[in-house]
């Protein structure tokens, strides 16, 4: 309840709502005046689109927050201006959103920059960005505009006007009030945020965040090719493997009297598992419902008890996601993979992914390891893939701080073979040589070596996992689980140190702030769960602001540097990027060097400084890649040249 904004309404006797002038259905000529006043007068406006059947249905500029002209495009199925008049009002709309001097507001711009750009090569210069604005601000309230304009105006609810329209159950004109309400508020909104981010100190993550969405759109309309009958071809094998797995499954079934089991359904299954007359297992119960379920984790528990069907049943989600989630992906015509970025789509910085705004493509930020070779460079590129080593860990090891950690990175010791070979009271050399030649520990199933349970203990442990979500998550008794998880705390004790530390700073303000000054205050519930996102958002913000600004931006920003790079994708901690074979290998080193130098800028904190390696990685796909040594120039040539002559 807004307590403020019914005070300052009660000091009337009748309730004082946004006096607006919404100017809709305007004639070629008002459309082309109003924007011309624009271009002469404004230095800010906002502005927003309606896309219906992928075509621009309508756009609206507002000069202020109570002065908008809806332009539309379309009009009871049919075009609202004559060929000749629509592209003199494209041009008009184009002058604008591409004028330097005029700022321009918009609520999820990416979307509107991205899709103006594909179907008119329009380019938006000098925008703000509502949504990010708000979700840095305040990542654990809704970032929609709906729910902005409740918080931040006084314009009554109105969001389900376009929603009706595209229901076929309203008028064209009505969905054009609602085009120019948003534009209207929007508008509205931004100067309260920005008067907000400042005050927060908050304003330069926000310049920060704001200024991907041009590389953003960039990597968005470009794409990557990809390997399309590789895939075709996989998914056939995927299909043939699900085929099998369903038959085994089948025969199991039949010998615990249960014909015709349906692996998709969810009534069969429970009454299959747990069934007195079949399997009888005592139910698992969904913590949210508290009804018995089949789901991931309650298969993984019943397969860790040795029952076969569970596995099967894993595997089968496991491959038939692969298929209709990746193998079975739909490519744009000119067979690449393309997604829509989002730089407001998670707490911490990091970007999100999704399917483009034409249906095409998938998230790109979350590609399982059997999608790698599919992913190629282009004819007569290099595919190249920089990451930040150990981003996370190295930055928990500085912060907290932990001494074994730090003396670990910083006599470049390998820290999982490390924390393996005191874990289990093992010679580091040993480790490394035993990871070498796959020889498995005893721990869990004994398919794994000691290094992968170090490495698996470093990831983990930073931020809270107790040892049976651990056990869960590997699929390891408990009491492996807790050998693994204490021995690890025993040795890096400086971890729960930090996170004292943390808990206290939210007791003090409710507030963390990474190396990189983004802050953000916490809303949740008091408790362990919201300790546990505390105690990950420094490191993890700090890494998503590092690869950004010192990659992506540091890329974009200096294009004369990198004439021909083109950037494909940001994977959390790496940048992916092809270079032409044709500028020369001198070219691909310098290029290189300077990106991982820029990418090993050192970091502070408490006025320790320290740096994160970048790796270099080239090849011809994402998969079968060699490291470069970019420290030496004879090194890095030679690596090169080996990529160089590979055929695709």
């Amino acid at each position: 309840m807004d307590l403020k904004r019914i005070s300052k309404q009660a000091r009337y006797p009748d309730i004082r709502l946004p006096q607006r002038e919404l100017r809709i259905e305007p004639t070629y000529e008002e459309a082309v005046q109003y924007m011309a006043e624009i271009v002469r007068e404004s230095s800010i406006i906002a502005y927003d689109i309606e896309v219906l059947n992928q075509e621009l249905s309508c756009i609206a500029f507002a000069k202020t927050p109570t002065d908008i002209m809806c332009i539309p495009f379309q009009y009871k199925g049919d075009n609202y201006f004559t060929p000749e008049h629509e592209s003199r009002v494209i041009d008009g709309v184009s002058a604008i959103l591409g004028d330097e001097d005029i700022c321009k507001v918009a609520q999820n711009a990416i979307f509107d920059s991205s899709f103006l750009f594909r179907k008119y090569g329009i380019i938006v210069r000098n925008q703000e960005d509502t949504m990010i604005a708000h979700q840095i601000l305040a990542p654990d309230l809704p970032k929609g505009l709906d729910f902005m304009t409740s918080v931040y105006t006084e314009e009554p609810y109105y969001k389900d006007e376009g929603k009706m329209w595209k229901g076929i159950t309203g008028s064209d004109t009505q969905f054009y009030i609602y085009n120019a309400k948003d534009a209207a508020v929007t508008l509205e909104i931004w100067h309260c945020l920005k008067r907000d981010l400042n005050t927060f100190g908050n304003w330069d993550t926000y310049v920060r965040q704001r200024s991907l969405i041009a590389p953003l759109a960039y990597m968005s309309e470009r794409g990557i090719r990809m390997d399309q009958e590789g895939l075709k071809s996989q998914s056939t094998e995927t299909d043939k493997l699900l085929i099998k797995l369903e038959k085994e499954l089948q025969m199991i079934a039949e010998q615990h009297g249960y014909p015709d089991l349906n692996p998709r359904s969810s009534h069969q299954l429970k009454e299959y598992f747990y069934g007195r007359e079949f399997r009888g297992i005592k139910a698992y119960t969904s913590r949210k419902t508290g009804k018995a379920t089949t789901d991931e984790k309650a298969l993984k528990r019943l397969s860790r008890r040795g029952c076969k069907e569970a596995s099967l049943l894993l595997e089968l989600r496991h491959w038939g996601t692969l298929k209709g989630t990746y193998f079975d992906t739909t490519l744009s015509e000119d067979g690449r993979i393309r997604c829509s970025f989002n730089p407001a789509g998670t707490e911490s910085g990091r970007l999100s992914s999704s399917k483009t705004i034409f249906g095409e493509g998938t998230n790109l930020q979350n590609q399982p390891p059997e999608m790698k070779p599919f992913f190629l460079a282009d004819e007569g590129f290099i595919l190249y893939n920089v990451d930040l080593s150990q981003a996370e860990n190295r930055i928990v090891a500085y912060i907290a701080p932990e001494p074994r950690m730090i003396q670990a990175f910083e006599a470049e010791i390998d820290i999982h073979s490390m924390t393996a070979s005191m874990i289990f009271g093992i010679d580091y050399e040993d480790v490394v040589l035993w990871d070498k030649e796959k020889k498995m520990c005893d721990t869990g199933r004994g398919t794994n070596t000691h290094r992968f349970w170090g490495k698996k203990s470093n990831h983990s442990f930073d931020y809270g996992l107790g040892y049976r979500t651990f056990a869960f998550i590997t699929e390891i008794e408990d009491n492996e689980a807790k050998f693994i998880h204490d021995k690890w705390h025993g040795i890096y004790p400086g971890i729960k140190q930090y996170w004292s530390w943390v808990e206290n700073q939210m007791r003090e303000n409710h507030t963390m702030t990474n190396l990189y000054g983004r802050k953000r205050r916490y809303m949740g519930r008091w408790g362990y769960d919201l300790f546990k996102e505390a105690y990950s958002f420094i490191p993890q913000s700090s890494v998503a602001d590092k690869i950004n600004k010192d990659g992506i931006l540091f890329i974009h920003d200096n294009q004369f540097s990198f004439p021909t790079l083109e950037l494909l994708n940001q994977v959390h901690d790496s940048i992916i990027f092809q270079i032409p074979k044709s500028v020369g290998m001198e070219e691909h080193y310098i290029e290189l060097r300077s990106i991982v130098e820029s990418l090993e800028l050192s970091m502070e904190w408490r006025g320790q400084e320290f740096t994160i390696p970048a790796d270099v990685h080239a090849g011809k796909n994402l998969e079968d890649m060699k490291v470069l040594n970019v420290k030496d120039k004879g090194e890095f040539t030679k690596g090169l040249e080996e990529v160089w002559s590979q055929k695709m």
